[in-house]
């Protein structure tokens, strides 16, 4: 009897505790707060609005960036640019935007990511209002349903897709522009600008593909120009691109091509595009390509003269500008915002520096005024391997003393490599090359002088036997000359005898 007791109390204790295990996520889920809140958007006007969040990253590692995403549609498909924060103090954070058709509603969220991950905030519906408001008036967003809202992480909502193993594999790219350095970036381009983006697909499986959609959900800022043959366009909201493959044999691999043009805006626009491919069995994503649509006077290229750095390397970098307007820009301060594995080492300007971020009073930039700034950074020896180091530029600046301030944003990155040599960090860092590798160029350049003297050599024993054999040859015509006048005047003297 007590034996059955026993059991019974035992049989109750594990599976209260059983029990209580599966609800230590749930509680968990609900102890766990979110370092990005979305928060309800602020109408400066009918076409201006206000995007708001809180940020609190006291339990993210720094530094981190944040953005707004937003869009006509809960895919989103625009981004506002991305902000620093090197503190973990928690703030409110906004973004000013232009809302393209003010006659439609919107979708936005709020975003943090840093070196380790990438957090979302709620989608929330932004709608439009009927009559003009002033900035006093908040709009009426409201949260969306919460078939709208998206889960927080990427893989979270990866599981909700279909997972069945795709046979098929796709790129994205766009094929007109060139990124600024060898590692993917943000591509630059101006309203009115035609970016041509290529579709490739291959069915990887030894067996057909039946019933095939590949789509493109172009932006709101891109029109649609051209695309390659049988395509369909949903000209509304979607602005998607697309067309139906009836059948895609094993091994055939696939081309398609859509060419847009960047649309009139009033602000520098980040687009972010991916194609997709799919059917009742799978769907595949593209990597995303990001093209910065350029809305200002000032053109502004960054780029890393080091595609792969090793740790303990050097990596340089070139920032170049230009005034294209036909006006001054004043107060412009350049800034540039280094990732904690890059330790800034020297530049031909006098850059002031502050937590890993260099500025440059730059003053009046006059019409058709150029410059080209450089520096270089060092890369931490525990940076990690294969680590994207991305690193931020700014120009800050007013078209006119009575204007607000405008900024402009690029991106310049390169790859950590532990395996790659890089050659000009040691000579930069030792001011002399490496003896061995000096050791190989003496010898390289002694054997190329020996080459080019055995050349010469040859080059005259060649002359001086072609000028022996030109003498020989005229020795013997002189000889035959003198033969042939003797004959002629014996011939003269016998004819004068006669």
């Amino acid at each position: 009897m007590i034996k059955n007791k026993n059991t019974l109390f035992i049989s109750i204790v594990v599976t209260a505790v059983l029990s209580l295990s599966l609800f230590v996520p749930f509680f968990r889920a609900i102890a766990e707060t979110s370092a990005i809140e979305t928060r309800p958007a602020l109408f400066l006007s009918k076409t201006r609005v206000q995007l708001n969040g809180l940020l609190d990253p006291s339990d993210l590692s720094l530094p981190l960036n944040y953005w707004f995403e937003w869009g006509r549609t809960d895919a989103l498909g625009n981004f506002t640019y991305p902000r620093t924060v090197r503190t973990i103090a928690s703030r409110s954070i906004s973004e000013r935007i232009t809302l393209p058709d003010p006659a439609v509603n919107y979708f936005f969220r709020a975003v943090v990511q840093n070196n380790e991950s990438k957090e979302y905030g709620q989608i929330m519906l932004l709608k439009v209002p009927n009559e003009t408001v002033n900035s006093k008036s908040f709009s009426s967003t409201t949260p969306a349903a919460s078939s709208l809202t998206l889960q927080s992480t990427t893989e979270t909502s990866a599981a909700n897709a279909v997972s069945t193993v795709s046979p098929l594999t796709i790129k994205h790219t766009v094929v007109n522009l060139s990124f600024p350095n060898g590692a993917e970036s943000v591509v630059a381009g101006k309203a009115g600008d035609v970016f041509e983006f290529l579709i490739s697909a291959e069915n990887t499986s030894d067996k057909p593909i039946y019933n095939l959609r590949v789509s493109d959900k172009l932006s709101i800022f891109l029109e649609l120009v051209d695309a390659s043959p049988n395509y369909k366009h949903s000209n509304d909201s979607q602005n998607e691109v697309f067309w139906e493959i009836q059948k895609v044999a094993p091994k055939e691999y696939l081309e398609f091509r859509i060419k847009t043009r960047g649309k009139k805006f009033s602000e520098n626009i980040v687009i972010e595009n991916n194609a997709t491919v799919a059917n009742k069995d799978f769907s595949t994503d593209s990597k995303r390509v990001s093209i910065l649509l350029n809305n200002s006077p000032l053109e502004l290229i960054f780029k890393s003269k080091n595609k792969k750095v090793p740790p303990g390397g050097i990596s340089e970098y070139e920032i170049y500008y230009r005034n294209e307007g036909e006006i001054s820009l004043v107060n412009a301060d350049l800034q540039i915002f280094l990732p904690e594995e890059l330790k800034f080492k020297e530049s031909d300007r006098k850059f002031s520096e502050k937590d890993n971020v260099l500025s440059l009073k730059i003053g009046e930039i006059k019409s058709g005024q150029e410059d080209t700034v450089q520096f270089t950074a060092v890369v931490s020896e525990i940076a990690k391997n294969e680590k994207t180091l991305v690193v931020f530029a700014t120009i800050k600046y007013q078209k006119n003393l009575s204007l607000n301030e405008e900024i402009l944003t690029v991106v310049a990155e390169n790859i950590v490599d532990k395996d790659f040599i890089n050659l000009t960090a040691a000579i930069i860092e030792n001011s002399i090359l490496p003896s061995t590798i000096a050791f190989i160029i003496i010898i390289a350049l002694l054997g190329l002088l020996i080459i080019l003297f055995y050349r010469h050599h040859l080059y005259h024993e060649k002359k001086e036997k072609e000028f022996l054999v030109l003498m020989d040859t005229i020795k013997e015509l002189e000889q035959k000359l003198k033969i042939l006048t003797e004959n002629q005047e014996g011939k003269q003297e016998e004819h004068q005898d006669e």
